[in-house]
């Protein structure tokens, strides 16, 4: 190995240890939600506004209205109150406001607004772990 071939490849290491050292000094937190209204588009061409809440652990939405959506596949599905007072997915699917049935403006009607997802069991361990990962 040549002086000047040496030399290069001393100065590739140090560069990409100081990029790789630096990557490791900034602090990670979870990323929340786009905080605006969003245009949500039904399999049947309608849509429907709804803001988009939580992060990338807990995801949920709420309507125009405040009535929670929670995530099911690609559709949504209204909210419900479970009873220590938690939202948990109905058999509701969400549509457009114009085109929700009588029944459905019952269950809402009977539903509180502004209802937060459980988290479960296995989200609460992968969260503890991030949580102690960034403690140390």
């Amino acid at each position: 190995m040549t002086l000047s071939l040496w030399v290069n490849e001393s100065k590739f290491v140090k560069i990409a240890l100081s990029v790789f050292l630096l990557c490791l000094s900034f602090d990670v937190y979870a990323v929340p939600a786009f905080p605006r209204l969003i245009y949500f588009r039904l399999d049947n061409g309608l849509g429907a506004y709804i803001v988009l809440k939580g992060d990338e652990y807990n995801k949920w939405a709420l309507t125009t209205d405040n009535y929670t959506l929670l995530p099911s596949g690609n559709e949504w599905y209204f909210a419900k109150a479970d009873s220590m007072g938690n939202a948990v997915r109905s058999g509701y699917k969400l549509c457009a406001d114009a085109e929700r049935p009588e029944s459905l403006r019952r269950f809402l009607a009977q539903q509180p607004k502004g209802l937060r997802p459980v988290v479960d069991e296995a989200q609460k361990k992968r969260l503890s772990y991030r949580n102690r990962a960034v403690e140390k």
